[in-house]
């Protein structure tokens, strides 16, 4: 039997993961973008101008009960993407825009079959063995270098 990635499956770049495939949520249609009545557990609502994060709370321990879920600590920038219009926009957690220095990423991004919604996240650069490394990600900010940039989506607001 074969063991499951512990870490989530990137939106992009196929050459480090491959892409995973279409869910079930999403209707196969003629339609060139998803409803909300085509995702399960959405809502329909205006696309907000800005999107704060939710960042992590240091804590002295970790909380109990069956009631909590955590995340992996990947080793990378946190990218909030905003797409409207069929367009990407790659924003850091401090609002720089970063769209310039990972083409690769808004371009995979608006081919999502979504109209408009807000992506959060973190880029991370894979070394050989699959683990975030974090100097490799610095040297891939050129947008020459950037299309071995994985983005681990883990929130859709």
């Amino acid at each position: 039997m074969k063991t499951p990635n512990p870490l989530p499956c990137p939106v992009c770049s196929p050459t480090i993961l491959p892409k995973p495939p279409k869910t079930r949520a999403i209707k196969e249609s003629s339609a060139p973008h998803a409803t909300p009545a085509d995702v399960l557990g959405a809502v329909e609502a205006p696309l907000p101008s800005t999107l704060s994060p939710q960042l992590a709370t240091l804590v002295k321990k970790p909380p109990t009960g069956d009631a909590w879920l955590y995340e992996a600590k990947l080793d990378g920038y946190r990218i909030l993407a905003r797409l409207e219009n069929g367009k990407a926009k790659l924003f850091t957690r401090n609002v720089n825009d970063w769209t310039s220095k990972m083409p690769a990423l808004a371009k995979e991004i608006e081919s999502l079959p979504f109209e408009a919604a807000w992506l959060d996240g973190e880029i991370v650069v894979m070394n050989a063995k699959g683990v975030p490394d974090f100097n490799a990600l610095q040297n891939a900010m050129d947008a020459s270098k950037a299309a071995n940039v994985s983005y681990f989506v883990f929130d859709l607001p």
